[in-house]
């Protein structure tokens, strides 16, 4: 008889021991779903693994607890998840809301899945200590006593809003060449703790508008850093006045003080951002320019410098989700240019792309970088192109319907569908985006604007923020889970024929 074999029948034998009603097991214990039980362990590392204990009776059962556990291997009673089984645990019948828990444990050394010891196993008990069930899903950990060479976090770049979280990985790489999730064992660290503060489990949260490095470190090896920005202040261009108001965003998603801030515009219309929001681009209708600006720690611009080259009534500027390349839309001669970013923020050679336009107004990009929708305010049109690897567009092509000098158009940011703002009206349009980037299924998301002429979304998409250049004021629209604003609201103060807006 193998000794697998010879484990099995051990493991049954103390099943059958530890609860005489044996025709059903009390409780059903297997692998969390979304989890992988760990299978080895390196020198110096704790590792986690996690089970579901369910109750598998049809009555309420109180004060379960954990009975016995392998040498190396402890509970964690205060864990990861809002369901984790504390050191005793009460579970409804089964089948029932509150029928299983998360079983949390720390691990600091090997397991023997076949030790002949049932007291060196799992097994969760009824408070009588006779009725027990263990799992036929066992820890088997061996050692590897290779060196750690490289640690890698993940995501490389990250946008948060205030008082939101952002999950980091460290994956350790080790001398043979083998991988490790290593997240919860790595010392984190933030470079800016006022901006973001960042705890042992890799969770960071956001607490200030700015940037910061997210690193990870263990023993004598630094990971890469990982950019994490949080965004919190409106911006807000006012065409008339020459100035970019800077707001920042309440708990409700209102509009806090409005400030203006930066210099040099003429007649301004749009608005962007480089991807770690250190510096914003705004168009200059009145001398065909565009200016960059750096973004101060307080959300202010220093002094912002022309840049690019070849721009015909600039309207809108965006910059695309891998931060390479800005584009502009020309409402004069009916072009679309795309300029290359430097490192420093500055725009590199400009060339004109696309076709089609029509007094092209707003522009977006999807979250992929793949598909630019362009709205074309004379025909009341949106086109949506293909963006190639080099930035070029090509397959320009009509989509969507029902808008009325379409200005300003948006995302949400969970890429489901695209707002028109209908700048001859006093709505705003939503399309449902289909697989291949058209637009279908438009109707109205809300008609309480006075000439919207742009619109944002905060990055958590609840909630949007329309200017109204009618009557220059901003309002803010809570939204539903079709699509469809919720009662909107004028919010901030000190706007004057506002025509573009941006989030950072």
């Amino acid at each position: 008889m193998s000794q697998h074999v010879l484990m099995k029948i051990l493991i049954l034998f103390a099943l059958l021991l530890f609860h005489p009603i044996c025709y059903a097991l009390p409780f059903i214990i297997v692998p969390k779903a979304g989890t992988t039980l760990p299978t080895t362990i390196y020198p110096g590392l704790l590792l986690t693994a996690y089970y579901t204990i369910s109750n598998n009776t049809q009555t309420v059962q109180n004060n379960n607890y954990i009975k016995y556990l392998p040498p190396s291997v402890s509970q964690v009673t205060a864990g990861t998840f809002s369901d984790t089984c504390g050191t005793t645990f009460n579970l409804t019948a089964k089948g029932q809301a509150g029928s299983s828990c998360t079983l949390q444990l720390s691990i600091s050394g090997t397991v023997d899945s076949q030790d002949p010891n049932p007291h060196h196993h799992l097994f969760a008990c009824f408070p009588n200590q006779k009725t027990c069930a263990g799992t036929l899903y066992p820890l088997n950990i061996t050692a590897n006593s290779s060196t750690l060479v490289s640690i890698a976090i993940t995501p490389a770049t990250a946008s948060i809003d205030i008082s939101r979280t952002q999950q980091y990985t460290a994956i350790g790489t080790y001398s043979d060449l083998s991988t490790s999730d290593v997240t919860t064992n790595v010392t984190w660290l933030s470079s800016n703790p006022t901006v973001s503060t960042i705890v042992s489990s890799g969770l960071a949260t956001g607490l200030s508008t700015g940037s910061s490095n997210i690193s990870a470190a263990l023993n004598t090896i630094t990971s890469n850093f990982a950019l994490l920005r949080v965004k919190s202040i409106v911006y807000v261009v006012n065409n008339d006045i020459n100035s970019v108001s800077y707001c920042s965003i309440n708990s409700d998603n209102s509009l806090g003080s409005c400030q203006t801030t930066g210099n040099s515009f003429n007649f301004p219309f749009g608005i962007s951002f480089n991807v770690n929001a250190t510096f914003a681009y705004v168009t200059n209708s009145g001398n065909n320019t565009l200016l960059y600006c750096p973004i101060n720690n307080d959300g202010s611009f220093g002094t912002c410098q022309t840049t690019g080259s070849g721009f015909n009534g600039p309207f809108q500027a965006v910059v695309n989700p891998a931060g390479t390349f800005l584009y502009v839309t020309n409402y004069n001669n009916n072009t679309v240019s795309f300029c290359a970013i430097n490192s420093n923020g500055s725009l590199g050679t400009c060339s004109v792309t696309g076709s089609g336009f029509n007094q092209p107004g707003g522009m977006t990009i999807n979250a992929s970088g793949t598909i630019a929708y362009i709205t074309n305010l004379t025909n009341n049109t949106v086109l949506f192109c293909t963006i190639n690897a080099n930035g070029s567009l090509n397959n320009c092509s009509t989509t969507g319907s029902g808008f009325n000098s379409p200005s300003g158009i948006a995302i949400n940011p969970a890429g489901t569908f695209a707002y028109v703002a209908n700048n001859l009206g006093t709505n705003v349009t939503y399309c449902v985006i289909n697989t291949d980037g058209s637009l279908t299924s438009c109707a109205v998301a809300g008609n309480s604007f006075s000439a919207p002429s742009d619109i944002a979304f905060n990055l958590t998409g609840t909630a949007a923020y329309v200017v109204n250049n009618g009557n220059s004021t901003v309002s803010y629209c809570a939204l539903n889970s079709n699509g469809t604003f919720k009662t909107c609201l004028i919010t901030g103060s000190g706007f004057s024929t506002p025509i573009g807006i941006g989030i950072s």
